[in-house]
């Protein structure tokens, strides 16, 4: 399945993408604004930066601090995201 159709996956199931394939989904999100298309949002983060577990943990506090209407058409960066006790 291409990046586009992952996303298309994702937006018409209400889900959030999360990759580490920066360059692509981040042309994408911008494509995809500028078409009027819209997704329930794309967390991306750089390939062997996290563990599992710090994944995890960023996610974890994205999704307490940030609805899931506040997540449609916006992309995130995990970087932003700091784990509990992180």
């Amino acid at each position: 399945m291409d990046d586009d159709e992952q996303l298309r996956g994702c937006a018409e199931r209400g889900y959030v993408l999360v990759s580490n394939n920066i360059s692509d989904f981040t042309a994408i999100h911008e494509r995809w604004l500028a078409d009027g298309k819209h997704h329930a949002g794309i967390v991306l983060f750089p390939q062997q930066v996290y563990s599992i577990g710090e994944v995890v943990r960023r996610l974890s506090h994205l999704s307490r601090e940030v609805s899931a209407e506040a997540m449609c058409d916006r992309l995130e960066w995990l970087s932003a995201w700091r784990g509990v006790g992180g």
